[in-house]
């Protein structure tokens, strides 16, 4: 598992701050390292405004071929729908241990352990997810899921990124 970095100065009660305004210099500031703990910090059911204060007003979300749901969410609204209708779906859920993080300037890329138990079934599943995340005025513009972990983190360092 990598740490993505320690909290940051004057954090929310919860351990993040994620207020501001688009563009404005506490967004532009922020590292793709910080910006990708606290996507995984509020990528929760209960933390779902959270999750979208992090993500730019034009966001584009292309699901991969193993979602649930494949296609392309768009926008604050597509995105709480769409996660609306995932987390419906677990009884527990959890998606915040990173295996691998690649950075490449203005993207970069996760790859992560996710673990949740079905409310249908109650069966517990483990599954490795992976995207890459490209960011514009300090917030996350687009997210591609990725199957293969590999080629997220490619991507990522076909752009010159690092990888950690």
């Amino acid at each position: 598992m990598i740490a993505l970095g320690a909290a940051i100065s004057e954090p929310a009660p919860n351990g993040c701050s994620v207020g501001g305004q688009v563009g404005s210099a506490e967004h532009k500031s922020v590292s793709n390292r910080e910006l990708c703990r606290r996507f995984l910090d509020a990528y929760r059911p209960d933390r779902l405004d959270d999750l979208l204060a992090l993500l730019h007003p034009e966001i584009e979300w292309a699901t991969t071929e193993t979602w649930v749901e494949r296609g392309v969410w768009r926008g604050h609204a597509g995105v709480r729908a769409g996660l609306g209708r995932f987390f419906a779906e677990w009884e527990e859920f959890s998606n915040d241990e990173v295996e691998a993080f690649g950075d490449g300037g203005d993207r970069f890329a996760v790859v992560t352990m996710m673990r949740g138990r079905s409310r249908r079934t109650r069966i517990p599943t483990e599954m490795r997810t992976s995207g890459v995340f490209e960011v514009r005025d300090g917030l996350i513009v687009r997210i591609v899921g990725h199957s293969d972990p590999a080629d997220a983190l490619a991507a990522v360092a076909s752009a010159g990124g690092d990888r950690a």
